[in-house]
């Protein structure tokens, strides 16, 4: 009765476990069954259940109730030919039986040590797991005590195995057609999202727009943080950036223009035409070693995928995605990506054929304009008299049809040394204020065209960093520069200047663009060369008419400035004659007067002598090293004598540089300026002189100021002219011929130096010449 009672509770755990195997969808629920009902119903201290794992020789743990963590580490890869229970059990296919602890050492010698010291069991069942004809893996039931297993509870245990392997099998079955519908819907949604994709590409019409399509809807439903898409250039030397990358700022910048040569994922993705899967950042590292540690300092990702854009052409460009966590590219992954890959490839392949035939009409389009701007502009020109009218021209007629954003035109001075702008240029402020005159010995591609005599074509801001590092600087790049043509102004004669474009975008220059440039710059430069000839007669002419004015003017002046002296001297002299007595002291008085007067014709027809020469071109001067420091000390008598009523302060630089200079010439000008302002300047008021290094000139720099009533700034110019004269004071003896200033400039542009007129505020006037360095 205690057999069949025993046998039949034994009946009742087994249906009850049947019930709950039948409930278990999965292959861990049902080892769940296992733990948490088999093993308390059983008496079982420990219990594991094993699953054949897939390379078909070892065992892999399921699930495992009351297990060390020791001996998780055993079972976690079980071999089939390792000395235990389980994995005698998964060789032979049959259950093993082991009753005591004694048995269990004895037979499995090697795990003496973990049943003493970890699991203390003494009994252990292992129970193959088998449906079909086939071993899915087995079942480790462990006893604290020793235990005789009866032909009942053998039956017990392997009916229980056999439950477990049928409900094994049922959860693969259930598992495999869950996956497999769960991959279905996957795949039909991959299909409907790859319609939609490919439907908005098709709507594309432009690189950018599919670009940004791409972008747009793909990173999203791949996970990636980053992405971008990047074309061959034409010559397939290097790869750039299309649309608006989803890039860091670092990122961007580096990766705009990537050349061929350059070893990364992108390019070698692109070379070989075969994707690059980088499932982490340790992949990456030991794919591209040199390259992983400026990746990290400048992005967040762990994993990457880089895509070639095949055609039936061959490859155009290239795709990167990037993931800031680790990824396993599954198969379904990669056929997704590649397939929208593939259609993107296909878009903009139909977009640059697009893209061509938009262009070649208007290219079509942009002959005609070009032809028509040539015909306007040669028009123009024939009818511009002036350099100032011959670059609003070419500034605001061909610029804007050209697309340049910046455009100027220089001409070089007399001595070839330096361009100087033309008009109004079309370039930032700065750039003007800061290089008003753009010297040949400066290293640039606008000075560079015209010590060549060839056009300068920079392309993108690549070329110009390395044809002329730092040309694009701060400012400049502020400005939007990116492209720039430099093109020579040639005549017969040689080269007179250069016309500079600028571009705010990179410009490849086509062959027949460059051909309109060099047209244009052709005709600008007969323009200014006819230009400077009308200038040239005009100048001439008025020179003549000058002259002829002068001329008349300087008879009537001469005629009244020596007739005074002359008419005083005859008086004079025939009082004397007449008058044999008349007392001494008058007779002093009158020779005084004479000599006076005498010596006031021998400086004006000095002056006249001196001027003739100057404006003949006659006057030879006596170049050489100056020290003006000394050249002042030398004649500081002489120029007290001539302020001998005024307060005459002398200020002069002791570390002034020599110039280059006719002494004599020079103390000339400073007796003259000197001579001027005390005519002018009411008595014991300070004349002062100041001499110091010019600051906006190569030399040195002379001021001579007073403090009279100054010269109204209207004839700051006019004063300069020959005989031109200012009212004077009323009680001074002296008077000026209106010679001196005139003199003056002669002089000092003579030495190549300037020579203008300021206030001296808050009263009087400032007179400044400046000499050049020897």
């Amino acid at each position: 009765m205690v057999r069949v009672a025993k046998a039949q509770q034994w009946l009742s755990l087994l249906q009850t476990l049947t019930a709950h195997f039948s409930r278990a969808l999965t292959p861990r629920e049902v080892a769940q069954v296992i733990v948490d009902h088999a093993k308390p119903a059983v008496g079982a201290h420990l219990i594991v259940c094993v699953l054949v794992a897939e390379d078909g020789q070892s065992l892999q743990a399921l699930d495992a109730g009351g297990v060390p963590g020791a001996l998780m580490q055993v079972y976690g890869r079980l071999p089939f030919d390792s000395p235990t229970p389980l994995a005698e059990m998964a060789r032979t296919g049959e259950p093993i039986w082991i009753e005591t602890q004694a048995e269990y050492i004895r037979q499995y010698p090697t795990m003496e040590t973990i049943l003493r010291d970890v699991t203390k069991s003494h009994a252990m069942a292992a129970l193959p797991l088998v449906a079909n004809n086939r071993l899915l893996g087995g079942l480790g039931v462990s006893f604290p005590e020793s235990r005789t297993f009866t032909r009942v509870e053998r039956g017990f245990f392997i009916a229980l195995a056999q439950q477990c392997a049928q409900a094994l099998d049922r959860a693969r079955v259930y598992e495999e057609e869950h996956k497999a519908r769960e991959a279905a819907e996957a795949a039909r949604a991959r299909v409907e999202l790859l319609q939609g994709i490919v439907s908005e590409l098709v709507k594309a019409q432009s690189i950018a727009e599919i670009a940004e399509v791409f972008l747009a809807e793909v990173l999203p439903i791949v996970g990636a943080q980053h992405g971008s898409i990047s074309l061959l250039s034409p010559d397939r030397t290097y790869l750039e950036f299309v649309g608006n990358p989803r890039l860091s700022g670092p990122m961007l910048k580096a990766n705009a223009f990537v050349p061929m040569n350059v070893v990364a994922p992108g390019t070698d993705a692109v070379r070989t035409q075969t994707p690059i899967w980088i499932e982490s950042q340790q992949q990456y590292a030991e794919l591209y070693p040199h390259r992983i540690a400026w990746l990290q300092a400048n992005m967040n990702f762990q994993a990457a995928a880089y895509l070639p854009l095949l055609t039936e052409k061959g490859v155009i460009g290239g795709i990167a995605l990037a993931f800031e966590q680790p990824r396993v590219f599954t198969l379904a992954d990669r056929k997704f990506l590649l397939t929208v890959v593939g259609q993107c490839a296909q878009a903009l392949d139909r977009a640059r054929v697009y893209e061509a035939e938009r262009q070649a009409r208007q290219a079509a389009e942009l002959t005609n304009t070009r032809l028509e701007l040539l015909h306007g502009i040669a028009g123009e020109l024939v009818k511009a008299q002036s350099a100032t009218e011959i670059a609003a021209i070419f500034l605001n007629q061909a610029l804007p049809v050209i697309g340049a954003f910046q455009g100027s035109i220089s001409l070089l001075n007399a001595d070839k040394t330096y361009l100087e702008w033309v008009g109004q240029p079309k370039l930032p402020p700065d750039t003007l204020t800061r290089f008003p005159r753009l010297y040949l010995t400066m290293v640039n591609p606008g000075t560079d065209a015209v010590r060549r005599q060839q056009p300068i074509w920079v392309q993108n801001l690549q070329e110009f960093a390395e044809q002329y590092p730092g040309f694009i600087d701060a400012q400049r790049a502020a400005s939007g520069m990116q492209a720039g043509a430099y093109l020579p102004l040639k005549t017969e004669s040689g080269t007179m200047g250069m016309m500079g474009l600028g571009f705010d975008h990179p410009h490849p220059f086509a062959p027949e663009e460059r051909r309109l440039l060099l047209t244009i710059a052709g005709q600008c430069a007969q323009a200014l060369d006819r230009a400077r000839a009308y200038e040239a007669e005009r100048a001439a002419r008025l020179k003549a008419e000058e002259s002829d004015r002068l001329k008349t003017q300087f008879l009537a002046m001469v005629s009244h400035e020596l007739r005074t002296p002359l008419t005083s001297i005859l008086g004079f002299s025939s009082t004397l004659l007449a008058h044999e007595t008349l007392e001494v002291e008058l007779q002093q008085r009158f020779m005084g007067i004479i000599d006076e007067e005498a010596q006031r014709m021998k400086v004006l027809v000095d002056q006249l002598i001196d001027l003739s020469r100057l404006q003949g071109g006659v006057l030879e001067l006596t170049l050489e090293a100056v020290q003006l420091a000394e050249l002042v000390a030398g004649i500081e008598a002489q120029l007290r004598m001539i302020a001998l009523t005024h307060d005459l302060r002398l200020s002069v630089s002791q570390d002034l540089p020599a110039v280059r200079a006719d002494r004599l010439q020079v103390e000339q000008v400073l007796f003259n300026l000197v001579s001027n302002a005390a005519i002018h300047a009411p008595d014991s008021t300070p004349i002062s002189i100041d001499v110091r290094a010019a600051a906006r000139e190569d030399g040195v720099q002379v001021e001579v100021c007073d403090e009279g009533t100054g010269i109204p700034e209207a004839m700051w110019d006019e004063v300069f002219l020959p005989f031109k004269q200012l009212p004077q004071k009323r009680h001074t003896a002296r008077k000026g011929l209106g010679l001196g200033l005139t003199i003056c400039r002669a002089l000092v542009e003579a030495h190549g130096g300037k020579i203008w007129i300021e206030s001296n505020q808050p009263q009087g006037t400032r007179i400044v010449f400046t000499l050049r360095h020897a």
